[in-house]
């Protein structure tokens, strides 16, 4: 009797916490709103003065924690073109160098400047919400701020009239 109570709470306990790590996961994705239309990412895209690459290839990045494809900044828009591995509380840091690491992230946050919320995995469009000079800054940081998981980082370069 006391055997089958306890698998009984284990078996319990596991369901909990699969049901709790899938919506942790599922909920954004649920939630998420509608992407941005092509000519609106292709509008940002050609009036960007900054962009960014995202690659999997970093080295606190992993199968639950990436991000891939292109970021662009305009005065008061940003878009991204790509993916981004779902989860909550996703923020866009700004940084003076390159991040690659959570711990070179925490280390270096205090210098660091949040410029928007992200609630989109795929290709969004997104306010600026803080006015920044982004000459001064070397890498845009995707950071989970309610676990503190580092996602992704792409290094940040000034788009020349060729590629605008």
């Amino acid at each position: 009797m006391i055997l089958r109570t306890l698998f009984t709470l284990l078996l319990l306990i596991v369901v909990f916490i699969t049901g709790f790590i899938v919506g942790v996961y599922t909920l954004p994705i649920m939630t998420q709103p509608p992407a941005a239309s092509h000519t609106e990412l292709l509008a940002i895209s050609k009036a960007a003065t900054y962009k960014g690459q995202f690659k999997k290839e970093l080295k606190d990045s992993d199968a639950l924690h990436y991000a891939t494809g292109e970021i662009y900044f305009t005065d008061n828009h940003i878009a991204f073109v790509g993916e981004i591995a779902p989860g909550p509380d996703y923020r866009l840091y700004l940084a003076k160098t390159f991040i690659e690491t959570e711990a070179d992230f925490k280390a270096q946050k205090h210098t660091m400047v949040e410029i928007a919320n992200i609630n989109q995995f795929s290709q969004f469009v997104l306010p600026k919400y803080r006015q920044v000079d982004l000459a001064q800054f070397q890498s845009v940081i995707i950071w989970c701020e309610h676990f503190e998981q580092f996602i992704s980082a792409a290094p940040l370069q000034r788009m020349d009239s060729n590629q605008i």
